[in-house]
């Protein structure tokens, strides 16, 4: 991280020497190039920051997923996929009649 932000201020005195050659005044000189390096440092610093929380939130949204498949799979017996084989049902079967008769009493 520290390489990055001295690459900033570097970046930022050069961009405050470019643009401050034709002033004269050293308190505006020296003021653009504090904004400068206090701009430019913070923006490198929140991009580490927040390619740093991307890396720990994609983490940790791959193992909140890892889990949950985990336990959909546990709660389907440890099958993806279930037949849905139906089996067709006969006239006896179908006919209500018969199934009463059947019925114990």
């Amino acid at each position: 991280m520290a390489p990055l932000i001295a690459l900033s201020v570097l970046a930022a005195l050069l961009l405050a020497q470019r643009s401050s050659d034709h002033n004269q005044r050293k308190l505006v000189r020296f003021g653009v190039t504090a904004v400068l390096i206090v701009v430019i440092a913070s923006a490198v610093t929140m991009a580490e920051v927040a390619l740093r929380a991307f890396r720990y939130a994609s983490g940790l949204v791959l193992i909140t997923n890892l889990v949950l498949v985990a336990w959909a799979l546990a709660l389907r017996g440890g099958r993806l996929w279930v037949s849905n084989v139906e089996t067709i049902p006969s006239v006896e079967e179908s006919n209500p009649l018969t199934v009463l008769e059947r019925a114990p009493i």
